[in-house]
């Protein structure tokens, strides 16, 4: 027994002595080997967007077939201006169209709070809510003044409460420069808290018997009378605010009701969530290798490359015209990045649906060094449709003291510093948004 014990003793010893370099000698090996698999799995595009502070990136919504909310709240502009849309019957195109809209959210939405707004917010039960009656816009408290700002606030509560809730806003959308100014300011703040928050802005014209309030910086106020012109009609909104697939069940089935009855609308809708499907990127030259659609591999190229893909934007969404590419470009060697100057030229033009990506060499690489190229692909310019630029009411010391002369020349057709509201709250939803961002390498 003593000698089995003595031969194992010297067995162990036998491998101490022999063996023991070869594992310290695999450790530093495995190590680095560790190491190389660690930082080659890092290299993806996340890991570069903290250089570029001011973009926002893009997220993956869930799509929901059986969209659905719980909760509506109807906010009614009952300041004096909205008079007009009842004077000349309750069954103005108006009329019918919120009766419409109530029906609507009654078919899906189990609870509903409607409220009338001016200078302050005021609840009312449904049995008030006679937004036929002319003497519904004659309250004292709230006739004034439209602070479309405080119902803002007010639809900030309810949707941090529930981002499901439907907000509904309907107002003639007449406003100052400073008041549009306040009411983005508010609409980024909800987009900030709520991020895949989307606006739908829905134009519909109607006969109108009264006073137009606040035309100009300086709050002037014109007559305006027109019950047979379609085409002069006075145009009033039904602005909503919920995530894009709550807001376009609500507006499709409600604008379906009424487009078959009265007059053609005009929609569009403010949402960072544009992009309906994305199909992959198509490059012209065969990558050496590819992770999904955000990372390619390539050995050295004696051209330019392209890549291409169709890009699907979502139904009345405003969407860009321009993908301006923001790149950075390193030098990767002994597990480490160092920036260099552009070894590429970058070139992205969107034509409709189609997005083309070209890279042209700017010098001639070295074979014995690997190159990454990270591209952010940034929707910085929006197209507004044709309808708000045609419905601007313009203003002018000229053209205002026409009206004043004459006051049957006011183009009641139209809406005061409507452009410029759509515009700034496209601009404060919409830019500095990253739709995609890839990586690119190059090596031997």
């Amino acid at each position: 027994m003593e000698n089995l014990i003595t031969i194992f003793q010297k067995c162990k010893l036998f491998i101490r002595i022999n063996f023991a370099p070869i594992f310290l000698f695999l450790i530093p090996l495995f190590f680095i080997s560790s190491c190389s698999k660690k930082d080659s799995k890092t290299l993806y595009p996340y890991i570069f967007r903290d250089k570029f502070n001011n973009l926002r990136y893009l997220q993956s919504l869930p799509k929901h077939n059986n969209v659905s909310s719980t909760n509506a709240y109807v906010f009614l502009d009952a300041t004096l201006s909205m008079q007009g849309f009842t004077i000349p019957s309750k069954f103005t195109i108006f009329c019918n169209s919120l009766r419409e809209l109530k029906n609507t959210l009654l078919s899906s939405i189990p609870s509903i709070t409607y409220f009338k707004f001016g200078e302050i917010v005021k609840n009312i039960d449904e049995e008030n809510f006679k937004f036929f009656e002319p003497s519904f816009y004659m309250d004292y408290e709230i006739f004034k003044r439209t602070f479309i700002e405080n119902v803002i606030d007010s639809a900030l509560i309810f949707l941090s409460q529930n981002p499901q809730n439907l907000i509904i806003i309907i107002t003639d959308l007449y406003q100052d420069k400073s008041t549009i100014d306040k009411i983005v300011t508010r609409f980024s703040k909800l987009n900030e808290i709520i991020p895949n928050i989307s606006i739908s802005i829905i134009q519909i014209k109607s006969e109108y018997n009264g006073t137009v309030y606040d035309v100009s910086e300086s709050a002037y106020k014109f007559p305006y009378r027109e019950t047979q012109d379609t085409l002069k009609f006075r145009p009033f909104y039904i602005i909503c605010i919920a995530p894009y697939d709550l807001i376009n069940k609500f507006t499709s089935e409600f604008t379906r009701r009424i487009s078959s009855k009265y007059i053609p609308l005009n929609q569009l809708m403010i949402s960072n969530d544009f992009i309906s499907s994305s199909y992959n990127f198509t490059p012209n030259v065969s990558p050496v290798d590819r992770i999904a659609d955000s990372i390619f591999t390539f050995s050295f190229p004696d051209s330019f490359i392209t890549l291409k893909k169709t890009i699907i934007f979502n139904d009345k969404v405003i969407t860009p015209h321009t993908i301006t590419p923001i790149a950075q470009f390193y030098v990767y060697e002994n597990n480490s990045l160092t920036q260099t100057s552009p070894f590429f030229s970058i070139d992205c033009k969107l034509n409709q649906n189609e997005l083309l990506l070209t890279l042209k060499p700017t010098y001639k690489l070295d074979e014995n060094k690997r190159y990454i190229t990270y591209i952010a692909l940034v929707a910085d310019q929006f197209s507004i449709p044709n309808w708000v630029e045609d419905s601007d009411l313009k203003v002018n010391e000229a053209l205002l003291s026409e009206w004043m002369r004459k006051p049957s020349t006011f183009p009641g057709s139209k809406t005061y510093n409507l452009y410029n509201f759509i515009s700034l709250l496209s601009k404060k939803f919409l830019s500095n948004i990253c739709i995609q961002d890839i990586l690119i390498k190059f090596e031997k």
